[in-house]
């Protein structure tokens, strides 16, 4: 049974590098806490989804969230 388990936990973990990060890796990156990128997820303000189970934040909704704040900081020029 260990061993089933410890297969699923290294599938998830090559699912997540193949599609995105974990939201501690995205917290990570984004220089904010967990509990602030769940609040995030939950306003729709950043994008994620399940894969076998596991959440998983991709590359590209943290561009979009960066894109974002970049917008609101510079206003249009």
């Amino acid at each position: 049974m260990s061993q089933l388990w410890g297969n699923n936990k290294i599938r998830n973990k090559q699912a997540m590098s193949r599609s995105g990060m974990s939201p501690m890796e995205a917290a990570r990156t984004l220089n904010i806490s967990q509990s602030d990128l769940y609040l995030l997820m939950q306003r729709g303000q950043i994008r994620s989804s399940r894969v076998n189970g596991v959440r998983v934040i991709s590359r590209g909704a943290l561009m979009e969230l960066k894109a974002r704040k970049c917008h609101s900081y510079f206003g249009d020029w």
